[in-house]
């Protein structure tokens, strides 16, 4: 799916909206450099807040191969995956360098401590329905954190909502069905799967006898060897 150039009305095209972006902007989450992006927190017109993220400041070779093919990924896999609960919306793409997001306000899983008991255990059936609707769509997420034990490795790129809601964040990565062979997709959705693994054993490690608990010592050997070939395990 190609997502074309498009932004809300309130964002003026050429340099306004660029000065619309500095005059508004209320949080830099990451500041970017050569090699990477910026990422901040935008104020909208309506009070809401949405997350631009922007490589208008890497290198130029950089912004124009690796930042704008990971703009258009990551844009074409939330198009895909906006009938989704659990999955931020789509607001724009400002520019090829651009896309603007829906902001979730809630914590990544990998900063909430191993012994923390607030968490509802309904966040498994919640990552189940929602990895089984995004790969039913031919999207597999394949950046949910690169371990089996619960450490999620770095950014897990999952956020517990403040709203109660489990989501799926920075699709950057994501892998489409129809764009590379079958089995390296379903290894990629294997991957995805072991998020609900990662979830029991950090949070729940007292439910073995749900049946993802120990998915990590299952998966077959042909897509295992796929994720360590594409460093995922």
């Amino acid at each position: 799916m190609e997502v074309g150039l498009w932004a809300p009305a309130w964002l003026k095209p050429g340099l306004e909206w660029r000065r619309y972006v500095e005059e508004n902007t209320q949080a830099v989450l990451q500041v970017g450099g050569k090699y990477r992006a910026r990422v901040r927190l935008l104020r909208c017109p309506d009070g809401r807040t949405a997350l631009l993220k922007d490589f208008s400041k890497a290198s130029w070779l950089y912004r124009q191969t690796i930042g704008r093919l990971s703009i258009q990924n990551e844009a074409a896999a939330y198009a895909a995956a906006d009938s989704l609960v659990g999955v931020p919306k789509l607001l724009g793409r400002p520019d090829a360098d651009s896309i603007l997001l829906e902001a979730i306000a809630g914590r990544s899983l990998n900063t909430i401590p191993r012994e923390t008991h607030w968490l509802p255990f309904e966040i498994i059936e919640q990552a189940r329905q929602l990895l089984a609707g995004l790969h039913a769509l031919g999207v597999a997420h394949a950046d949910l954190g690169h371990d089996s034990d619960g450490w999620f490795g770095r950014d897990a790129n999952v956020l517990w909502g403040d709203d109660g809601q489990l989501y799926l964040v920075d699709l950057a990565s994501a892998v489409f069905r129809n764009r590379c062979p079958a089995p390296i997709f379903e290894a990629f959705c294997w991957h995805d799967r072991l998020l609900i693994t990662k979830v029991l054993r950090r949070f729940f490690p007292d439910r073995c006898d749900q049946p993802e608990f120990f998915m990590h010592r299952q998966m077959p050997a042909a897509q295992r060897r796929w994720l360590k070939l594409l460093k995922k395990v």
